[in-house]
């Protein structure tokens, strides 16, 4: 079925804004497929604005998925089952947002997940157990470039020295399996980086109570080991980068010649 929820995001002038995120499912080549549409209200107006997608929709174009397809065919090879790379995806989905769900109980209530391992994991790294956690998948909503998305959590580092201040980190959780993460270890999740990157802007341009937002970390939890990673990106470098993959995701969308065969030479 389809799902729907909505916050209140307080602005730091002290007037609320409304985000909404709603899961819609269609259904295409017969298959369901679950799209997320997000959309935000003024303390002042009536109604909820136009719709948007979520950030990942836009930064398709930012990795090369090809290995994902050979993979897939792989799997497929393997095991005779068509659908069975499409089965161990959702299986990974599933785990992920368990994953999820654990670390926001925590976020949120304190609760420590002592039976699972995964979980105990994350909070036994690093200081994951003492940060100071604010709030956990908090909605997001940027009018100009038109994106929504859920920053899964934010936590607040003091200022080091007296005198100085403090500032918000944005966190993101990935969930991994060891192997397949180690043997991209040469690689970069540049897709990654610009959906944090996009988080920090939305929250920016909405002139977000949490303020300022001057780190972004990506915590990468292996499902079946004990490895953890936890990357600190640079959030305006990264912002370009979304930036360009937003430009070429809308000239994409409103290519006004996709349709035509003018140039079309011969037969």
């Amino acid at each position: 079925g389809e799902f729907m929820t909505e916050q209140i995001h307080e602005t730091r002038k002290g007037t609320p804004l409304y985000v909404k995120f709603e899961e819609k499912t269609d259904v295409v080549y017969g298959r369901k497929q679950t799209r997320h549409v997000y959309s935000m209200r003024h303390h002042n107006a009536k109604e909820y604005g136009e719709e948007a997608s979520g950030v990942t929709s836009i930064i398709k174009n930012v990795e090369d998925t090809s290995g994902l397809m050979y993979w897939a065919m792989s799997v497929a090879n393997k095991t005779g089952n068509a659908f069975e790379a499409d089965r161990i995806a959702k299986e990974s989905i599933t785990s992920g947002v368990e994953t999820h769900g654990l670390i926001e109980d925590f976020i949120k209530h304190g609760f420590v997940h002592e039976g699972n391992d995964t979980f105990m994991n994350w909070y036994n790294y690093g200081d994951n157990k003492d940060a100071k956690w604010i709030d956990s998948e908090v909605l997001v909503f940027e009018e100009i470039c038109g994106y929504g998305g859920t920053v899964d959590a934010i936590s607040w580092e003091p200022g080091k020295k007296n005198g100085e201040s403090g500032h918000y980190i944005i966190h993101d959780f990935k969930t991994k399996n060891t192997k397949s993460y180690n043997d991209r270890s040469n690689q970069l999740f540049q897709k990654d980086r610009c959906q944090l990157s996009a988080y920090a802007r939305a929250l920016r341009n909405m002139d977000s109570a949490y303020y300022p937002i001057m780190e972004g970390r990506i915590h990468y939890i292996m499902r079946d080991s004990d490895q953890i990673d936890v990357q600190s990106i640079n959030l305006g470098y990264y912002e370009d980068m979304f930036l360009n993959s937003w430009n070429l995701h809308k000239a994409v969308s409103e290519d006004k010649y996709k349709k035509e065969k003018y140039f079309k030479v011969g037969t």
